[in-house]
């Protein structure tokens, strides 16, 4: 097996990214924590190595400051010894000079007086009239504030160099009468200086201010930089605070870094530590963090290039296995030790026999559809009903060719929704156009009838009944069926006809009764209110034959059949009468027989009930209930303010009316109670298959004559 590093390894990828990337990138990932651990030591390790540079510099300048104070101190000491010397008293300052000059530091250092009272300065030749304006106010200002006092650098006449001046205050009698002061010449500062830093790193400069900012001391430059100035910010930084760090340009254009305190007397002492010496550690530490990064970098390359190798070629053939499986072949075997590629060979496997299995079940599917397509369109067929699809927005519209017979087309002429509104009768097109915007707007079914006009002018209906699904895109489509009732339609027409010339045949025949009753009540001579209750029940079941015949003899609403009794009494106020309760539909026998109960409760409550009078009232109201396994009819009325009501052993015909239409035309029961304003007739009977069971309640007026039996008072009524 060879392997190698091709020119394209760091080319952008066309697509996914290779496996020699992949695992280059995982061992570089894994690396980067050494990495970033190393480069976080490397730069401890450097920051340690800047923090002893920094703890170097700032020993140093302690160093320094404290040599300075010692010196001072010995100046001070000195002043201090040889203020009481007998010369001095006598004020023969040239022979107390030259007495002590023995005892005063090296490099020409010499003694001066300044006299208080007099005003006058004495060195040591006597009077000094050219002295520098910065001793004379050193002194000047010790004599003012009684403490000692270090100078800033001067030109010094004697000396004709660069020097400073400690003082020391005289007293005599409690005030101070003179001040001594000591003149050494920089350079002295400047050998302090040397000594106390010789020992630093090459390349560090020390330099030693006065109060002002002039140089009195500096490792670099010599005798040169004395009294000159120094660079304003680090000026600045020092009156700032005692000591500190701060970056900064030396006079040679050197970037250092400054560490600086200042001594008791108001001098400063300034180390510079190059940058390029400060930095360097962090310096050393990238370039070695850099250096590990790259030889694991190549490490990781190297790596890779040789797993990948390994990899790559049951990776292939992987890949050549999953082609099979896409050509519905068995995948080839591929021998690999390496287990997860064991894995996959082995999901091919399952995937091909899956694929294999649902294969075999599609087909058996397919088959199937075939099969139920077959049966739907033999059903469409002998159901008469051709399909059709409509998309609104795309005018899109597909129909079997059963529905271009419907609307009177061949198969093979084109069929397009114009034409088939074309083909809908004009009066009928806005009720098809209501029909189909009010489903698309509620997403609901629709069934509508019309009528259509064939080619030929020949008027046919059909009924369409649809359903709106939504398409592609969210595009609604409506799809559904169509059917041609003409035959049903004509049935209809005929059944109406026949059923109307039934009703008249029927309302002539109660006429005739009526008539021959008539004239049977003359002939005999007779007026008895017998015979016109006989007239009013025959016109009574002429009336719910006319509601039966006004719905086809389907049946009629309960509320309907009780108002068709009952309006001739309601007021104009329509508070006399009261229906309430839920819709029910009876079947015709049933309504036949309620509308017979209704009459005889509705006219025995105007003749001696609730109705009778002007404020009498009567309320009605039903509802549904289950009693036992099956739906009851239960119905209650209740008349109020009518005459009282008085009881009687006789039933009279209409109470017997009353029993037998509950008990054999509805198989129901009835029961009266008589109460102070009006008997309570409560009435139960089951519904037919096709009704809701109803609980209806009648309570009637002082028509109704009952007698009191065990219990509930079984009812009474005359007529």
């Amino acid at each position: 097996m060879t392997w190698s590093l091709n020119a394209n390894f760091w080319e952008k990828p066309q697509g996914p990214s290779s496996i020699r990337r992949g695992l280059a990138a995982l061992v570089l990932v894994s690396a980067l924590p050494f990495v970033v651990f190393s480069a976080f030591l490397l730069v401890w390790v450097a920051q340690s190595q800047r923090e002893t540079l920094m703890a170097q510099g700032e020993q140093s300048v302690r160093s320094v400051v404290n040599s300075l104070d010692q010196e001072v101190a010995r100046a001070n000491s000195l002043l201090r010894g040889v203020s009481s010397s007998r010369q001095l008293q006598a004020q023969n300052f040239a022979q107390f000079s030259d007495q002590i000059a023995s005892k005063l530091p090296p490099n020409g250092s010499y003694v001066l007086l300044y006299d208080v009272k007099a005003g006058t300065f004495l060195g040591r030749r006597g009077e000094e009239p050219g002295l520098h304006k910065t001793p004379q106010q050193t002194m000047r200002e010790t004599a003012e504030t009684g403490r000692m006092q270090v100078s800033g650098v001067f030109l010094d006449t004697a000396l004709s160099q660069f020097a400073v001046l400690v003082t020391e205050p005289m007293f005599a009698q409690g005030e101070i009468s003179a001040v001594l002061g000591l003149i050494m010449p920089a350079a002295r500062i400047n050998d302090i200086l040397q000594a106390q830093t010789q020992a630093l790193p090459q390349g560090w400069i020390s330099a030693v201010f006065d109060g002002a900012g002039l140089t009195v001391a500096r490792t670099h430059g010599g005798l040169e930089s004395i009294g000159k100035p120094v660079r304003p910010d680090l000026l600045q930084a020092i009156q700032q605070k005692r000591q500190g760090w701060m970056e900064n340009v030396t006079r040679e254009g050197v970037d250092v870094q400054n560490v600086f305190a200042s001594t008791a007397s108001g001098w400063s002492i300034a180390i510079g530590i190059p940058l390029t010496q400060f930095n360097q550690p962090i310096v050393n530490s990238l370039l070695l963090t850099s250096a590990i990064g790259i030889l694991l970098a190549t490490l990781a390359l190297l790596l890779a290039l040789i797993v990948s190798s390994y990899m790559a070629e049951p990776i292939a053939g992987l890949a050549n296995a999953a082609r099979d499986l896409g050509n519905g072949e068995k995948p080839r075997r591929i021998p690999s030790s390496i287990r997860e590629l064991s894995v996959v060979q082995a999901a091919l496997e399952e995937a091909y026999v899956d694929l294999c299995r649902k294969d075999a079940e599609r087909s058996r599917a397919e088959e199937e559809v075939r099969d139920s397509e077959e049966r739907l369109r033999l059903a469409l067929e002998a159901g008469g009903l051709g399909t059709w699809e409509y998309e609104p927005y795309s005018k899109a519209f597909r129909t079997s060719s059963r529905c271009k017979a419907i609307f009177g087309f061949a198969s093979e002429h084109p069929f397009t929704y114009d034409d088939l509104l074309a083909a809908i009768h004009p009066e009928d097109r806005e009720r098809q156009r209501q029909a189909v915007l009010a489903a698309i707007a509620q997403t609901a079914n629709f069934s509508v009838e019309y009528r259509i006009v064939h080619p030929d002018s020949s008027l046919h209906w059909a009924r369409v009944d649809g359903n709106v699904v939504g398409g592609a895109n969210g595009a609604v489509k409506l799809v559904g069926v169509s059917q041609d009732i003409t035959r049903q339609k004509t049935a209809e027409e005929l059944q109406t006809l026949l059923l109307g010339e039934l009703n008249h045949r029927v309302k002539n025949s109660l006429a005739q009764i009526v008539a021959i009753a008539h004239f049977t009540r003359r002939s005999q001579g007779e007026t008895t209110a017998a015979w016109d209750a006989l007239e009013n029940r025959i016109h009574a079941m002429a009336k719910t034959h006319d509601l039966l015949t006004a719905s086809d003899w389907r049946g009629g609403k309960l509320r309907d059949v009780l108002w068709n009794e009952l309006a001739p009494y309601q007021d104009a106020g329509g508070e006399r009468l009261s229906l309430t309760g839920e819709p029910v539909a009876l079947t015709p026998k049933a309504t036949l027989a309620l509308g017979l109960a209704a009459h005889e409760l509705a006219t025995n409550a105007a003749k001696y009930g609730a109705l009778s009078v002007p404020e009498g009232r009567v309320n009605l109201s039903w509802a549904v209930e289950r009693i036992g396994a099956s739906r009851h009819v239960v119905l209650r009325w209740t008349e109020i303010g009518g005459p009282p009501v008085a009881t009687t052993e006789h039933k009279g015909f209409g109470s017997r009316l009353i029993e037998q239409v509950f008990a054999r035309e509805l198989r129901g029961t009835v029961r009266l109670l008589f109460a102070p304003g009006g008997v309570q007739c409560h009435a139960i009977f089951p519904l037919e298959e096709q009704e809701a069971a109803v609980l209806f309640t009648a309570q009637t007026g002082a028509s109704l004559k009952a007698v009191p039996q065990e219990g509930f008072p079984s009812p009474r009524l005359e007529v």
